[in-house]
């Protein structure tokens, strides 16, 4: 039976190796949800932004998803290049979540009289997906990542 301190120290060992996967899974989470609400209706505030895009909205939140998923399904113990094409696919899926939402943030606060109580909202989830963007660059979270 292992001891407490083992069970802790496999437990760190598991979030440290698995951590930017989980976070990516999360992120995979909400830009399909995203996706999904866009499917058949776009809001009034986003209707020019949607005008110049030459897709779909949800087409965005979907690519931003598939970039998110394949970068988090590639396990720890691949080689290299594949932990590399990894963490270039979660960086690339949370920087396009993070533009989108820089984008979402400014319209919504441009929209009156009442608009900047959902441009807040994005703006913070903005900051979260900025600040996640570090934790998906790494193929595991503290500790020194050593490149071979």
């Amino acid at each position: 039976m292992p001891s407490k301190r083992q069970v802790k120290e496999r437990t760190k060992a598991l979030l440290r190796r698995w951590g930017p996967r989980i976070i990516a899974l999360y992120w995979v989470k909400w830009a399909t949800q995203t996706a999904v609400a866009y499917l058949d209706l776009v809001p009034k505030q986003l209707a020019w932004v949607d005008s110049f895009t030459p897709i779909p909205l949800w087409s965005w939140w979907a690519a931003c998803a598939v970039l998110l998923f394949l970068g988090a399904i590639v396990p720890p113990c691949a080689g290299p290049k594949a932990q590399d094409i990894a963490r270039y696919l979660r960086v690339a899926g949370v920087g396009l979540i993070a533009l989108a939402l820089c984008v979402w943030t400014i319209v919504f606060y441009a929209e009156q009289p009442r608009g900047w109580v959902s441009g807040k909202n994005y703006e913070l989830i903005f900051l979260a997906a900025a600040a996640s963007a570090w934790a998906l660059g790494r193929n595991q979270v503290g500790g020194k990542q050593v490149k071979p």
